[in-house]
């Protein structure tokens, strides 16, 4: 049984899969029911791939990020909010996450379970933080990414970023996503 897992960013890339405008798009383990209902068994999955530039090979890299599970210090139910943080955090609970939403375990031993270990999707969510990942900044700091990189998008998708001014468009999205003014 595969996992149900909630589409988070059914956006332009989801659009074009469906309309056929597009082939490919770089996404998370959240879209992968949205893609697979619409690519079915043509859908395929993995890590990011290799690219050349100046002659140089360079390897893609995406985010790699996690979750914590915390307990208040000034809980009024202190032992009930520590024991509910253990189970999130247990087997038991990253089994019934993933069965339920698709949220892909971190348990090794899970990770190692056949009816997860096959799955096409985990397969390549960990080979894509085992090779091809940096860890995720704090959140405060990856709206200097998120925001340039999508008026960089929406520039090549509404034709204003061209072959012309691309190199003075990139480095604008660089100076954007390492500035403190964002």
């Amino acid at each position: 049984m595969k996992p149900a897992r909630r589409a988070r960013c059914l956006g332009s890339g989801i659009a074009g899969l469906r309309d056929g405008s597009i082939n490919a798009m770089f996404t998370g383990s959240w879209d992968a029911n949205a893609i697979e209902e619409i690519l079915g068994d043509d859908m395929g999955v993995a890590a990011l791939p290799t690219f050349t530039l100046n002659g140089e090979e360079k390897q893609m890299m995406a985010y790699a990020g996690s979750k914590a599970i915390g307990v208040n210090p000034n809980s009024k139910n202190m032992v009930a909010a520590i024991e509910l943080a253990v189970y999130l955090g247990s087997a038991e609970a990253q089994k019934a996450h993933y069965e339920l939403c698709g949220t892909i375990p971190c348990n090794t031993e899970l990770l190692a379970d056949e009816s997860i270990s096959s799955d096409e999707v985990v397969s390549a969510q960990n080979d894509t933080f085992n090779r091809t990942s940096i860890l995720q900044p704090f959140v405060s700091k990856m709206s200097n990414c998120w925001t340039p990189v999508e008026n960089m998008g929406k520039g090549i998708r509404n034709g204003s970023i061209t072959h012309d001014n691309a190199e003075e468009q990139t480095e604008n999205m660089n100076d954007a996503m390492n500035s403190d003014g964002i």
